[in-house]
């Protein structure tokens, strides 16, 4: 019984030793530098069975003129430790590690765990027109444990890893606490990092991310002698007045940069180009002359040797108004957008605040709306103010952030429209009627236009059956001809032709009711 209870033992060992040790991770000590092993055994009861652990590491031995690749022993650590620092020095080669399970009362190992290979992280180069840190690195990957004559990666496992950028830009010495995330590459090992501040050094390393386990490269520093970008560019409002618009903007003093771009872009992620240059910071407003009656995104953007943006502000568009006839009146616009490229926040106006500007008898603020229109009706307006004078609008739009302070303020120029141009006619006449309508000062008995901004006039009567039976000059009184008798009750077919006391032309074509 007692042979067989320890062979039961010796079984249950065996299969422990090749299912319980779970080698996690195989990089570099951050802040010191050397090389670490990490991993664990998934219940504490499992230790009563492990004596400890052994380090091993790919070594080349060279027997007789012959190379040989070995796992090589560093060495035996006890069954509690599940960390291992290697006292060498990350420098220009990845290196290859392993461990395997000690149990107890066993003469034969189990086989060792598929090695890792360590990243190396490569110096740093810096590309001054781009603003940017190019990195590559070796690989994190883990090896087929029965081909390590030519170390080969297991698929699987290099399809699961996600490499991060992490480090700080700061002084000369490397302070790990201050390291943070910086960035992700995916599954690339090389990577091109915008930089974070000029005249700093640059300390960086990759975290290699797999399932809830991690390992780090060896850290590389670089020092960024570039001129200092200003920290921000803000475009407060676009003004806009006939067929342009002006931009007011603030610049950061303390920028060592002296040539800056205002530039626009018909789409919201461009591509900008610069409409005008200007070589100072202290600079706050830039007109764009040549917009015309459209709407464009704007930017203002610090220009570096390369003739490249290297810094911008957030985008901001002006405001395009037009004011709209027939058969709906009133005025539309577009919608304002904020766009920060650099975060890729949008935000769009909340408000939009419409004003009526002329004739001066109808100047002032008519409302506030989420929308991008307002409708009015022409007709309400007394003729005394509208007859000869344009109606015009002019919109102002707010942007503000979750704290409700400003992010931009837009305004538009002012767009216009006569209001005559309706050419408002009655639906029916009472031939019998001497009643004057005291809004337009017509009689109800003639069929002729309401407005009293009409010029002049040529109008074609119809019968039902298409006989012209009027045409002229004047307002219809219900006669043919003008002339004899009044026609039967019942509904005619009208044309006008008008021309409005402000040159415009127009036709309509309808029917009008016969009353007796």
């Amino acid at each position: 019984m007692a042979t067989a209870a320890l062979l039961l033992g010796c079984c249950s060992l065996l299969a422990l030793s090749n299912a319980s040790l779970r080698f996690r991770a195989a990089g570099v000590d951050v802040a010191a530098q050397k090389y670490y092993l990490q991993w664990s055994v998934p219940s504490v009861s499992d230790t009563a069975y492990i004596k400890g652990f052994q380090i091993l590491t790919l070594k080349e031995e060279k027997v007789d003129g012959v190379v040989n690749v070995i796992m090589d022993t560093l060495a035996e650590v006890s069954s509690n430790v599940t960390r291992f620092v290697d006292e060498v020095s990350p420098c220009c080669t990845p290196n290859i590690y392993t461990i395997r399970l000690i149990p107890k009362d066993v003469s034969d190992y189990p086989p060792f765990q598929a090695p890792f290979r360590t990243m190396q992280l490569g110096e740093p180069t810096l590309d001054s027109c781009a603003n940017a840190i190019n990195l590559s690195w070796s690989p994190y990957e883990q090896l087929d444990p029965y081909n390590l004559t030519t170390p080969t990666p297991l698929p699987s496992f290099a399809s699961e890893v996600r490499y991060h950028i992490c480090g700080y830009a700061g002084g000369s010495t490397f302070m790990p606490d201050s390291a943070v995330w910086l960035a992700t590459s995916g599954s690339a090992t090389s990577f091109a990092l915008p930089v974070a501040k000029e005249k700093q050094h640059h300390h960086l390393y990759v975290a290699a991310v797999y399932g809830s386990d991690t390992s780090y490269s060896s850290r590389a520093s670089i020092f960024v002698p570039l001129p200092v970008r200003p920290q921000h560019i803000t475009i407060d409002s676009v003004a806009g007045e006939g067929q342009s618009a002006t931009l007011h903007f603030r610049i950061d003093r303390a920028t060592e940069y002296t040539r800056f771009w205002a530039e626009k872009s018909s789409e919201i992620s461009g591509p900008y180009a610069p409409f005008e240059e200007f070589d100072g910071k202290q600079q706050a407003s830039i007109t764009d002359n040549s917009l015309g009656s459209g709407y464009a995104f704007y930017r203002i953007s610090a220009v570096n040797s390369c003739a490249r943006a290297a810094a911008s502000s957030p985008a901001v568009t002006n405001l395009a108004p037009a004011v709209l006839s027939e058969p709906a009146a009133g005025v539309r616009w577009n919608t304002v957008v904020w766009y920060d490229g650099s975060s890729g926040s949008t935000r769009t106006a909340h408000r939009y605040d419409v004003y009526r500007t002329s004739p001066p008898q109808l100047a002032g603020f008519i409302a506030s709306t989420e929308n991008t229109s307002i409708d009015e009706d022409f007709s309400q307006f007394p003729d005394s103010a509208v007859c000869s004078n344009r109606v015009c609008y002019r919109v102002e739009a707010f942007v503000d952030d979750d704290r409700q302070q400003p992010l931009a303020r837009v305004r538009s120029p002012e767009a216009c429209n006569f209001a005559a141009a309706q050419a408002l006619m009655p639906n029916a006449i009472q031939l019998s009627s001497e009643v004057v309508n005291l809004a337009t000062g017509k009689r109800r008995s003639m069929f002729e236009p309401l407005c009293s901004c009409v010029q002049g006039y040529t109008l074609y009567i119809y019968a039902p059956g298409g006989t012209l039976i009027y045409s002229g000059a004047e307002a219809w009184s219900g006669r043919e001809k003008n002339s004899g008798s009044f026609v039967p009750e019942g509904s005619y077919v009208y044309h006008i032709k008008i021309t409005f006391v402000n040159g415009d032309h127009t036709e309509k074509t309808g029917t009008v009711t016969v009353v007796h």
